[in-house]
């Protein structure tokens, strides 16, 4: 019995003696070297979410500058554009034709306004 507690001891002194110095230091050193690591960790995902939100502004501020580019240009294509009320509906299928038919009763429409008493144009009211 007394070989078993001697040897209970031994391994209880065997765990418990006291570390080197450089033992120690080395320990101390891993636990700085994980803090370290968890900061800097920590900092760079910060980085990160402040680029990928500068990011994120960026591309809204492209998409808005884009959205009053094109209705800029659109305003600017609408500028000289004339509205002409009552015109006849033309029955073509194709945009081509339909447009072809606009441009003849707007010259027409100007032909009359124009020159009224053309014997080849026609006149309102006949």
């Amino acid at each position: 019995m007394d070989q078993a507690v001697i040897s209970q001891m031994d391994k209880f002194t065997e765990k418990n003696k006291p570390e080197s110095f450089t033992d120690i230091i080395k320990e101390k050193l891993e636990v700085q070297e994980v803090k370290w690591n968890e900061a800097v960790k920590k900092r760079v995902d910060e980085s990160l979410e402040r680029v990928a939100d500068n990011i994120q502004d960026a591309r809204s501020s492209v998409l808005e500058t884009r959205a009053q580019a094109a209705e800029e240009r659109d305003k600017e294509a609408r500028k000289t554009n004339i509205v002409l009320y009552k015109v006849p509906e033309s029955d073509a299928t194709r945009a081509e034709e339909r447009n072809k038919a606009y441009i003849a009763f707007c010259l027409l429409l100007c032909n009359n306004c124009l020159n009224p008493y053309h014997p080849t144009v026609p006149h309102v009211g006949q």
